[in-house]
């Protein structure tokens, strides 16, 4: 008797073993929801590190590679930044206006005061070399003002929020379906 049950658990084992599924079989039905640009900030810290589907209007394709793209929906202001995965092929500017299904791992870039002191740092130094090599120009001088907005901007959202650090969610795509109208 005992023996009947070893071998029916081992066969139960090897059966489950063989069959695996992999990134390339994943169904429709693996996803319990399709998020949209209004959906996906709500809950995207549930989900960091795990793949997701979401659906939106291309916004704009970043012209410098193709490797980012923008979608948003017609129902919020939100707005999702899809990146190409590795070995993925660029986006492309002519999508822009198009309807995409993507389906990708959710990626965190967190903001917090090391973060910030370690950005004014290196901007400091870059403003120092910029004086002493006399290559610095107003325009430099310009955007040295617009990053330290930038990082006093953050540091109030966090008073503001009431909380140590800031964070942006972003999709690293796996997959992408243009939906043909």
């Amino acid at each position: 008797m005992k023996n009947i049950i070893l071998l029916s658990l081992m066969g139960l084992f090897l059966f489950s073993c063989g069959t695996s599924t992999t990134p390339e079989e994943t169904t429709e039905d693996t996803f319990a929801e399709v998020f949209t640009p209004a959906n996906f900030t709500e809950t995207a810290g549930e989900f960091v590190g795990k793949e997701v589907k979401v659906q939106g209007i291309i916004d704009h394709v970043c012209s410098h590679g193709g490797k980012k793209m923008f979608l948003v929906d017609t129902e919020s202001d939100g707005r999702i930044r899809i990146n190409t995965g590795e070995n993925m092929a660029a986006f492309k500017s002519e999508w822009e206006g198009s309807v995409v299904v993507a389906t990708g791992i959710v990626d965190e870039f967190v903001i917090d005061e090391a973060y910030l002191a370690e950005w004014e740092e290196e901007l400091k130094t870059e403003i120092q070399e910029e004086i002493e090599s006399e290559e610095g120009c107003e325009y430099e001088s310009y955007t040295a003002t617009g990053t330290y907005k930038q990082i006093e901007n953050h540091r109030a959202a966090m008073a503001e929020k009431g909380t140590t650090k800031l964070s942006f969610y972003s999709i690293i795509a796996t997959g992408y379906e243009i939906i043909e109208d």
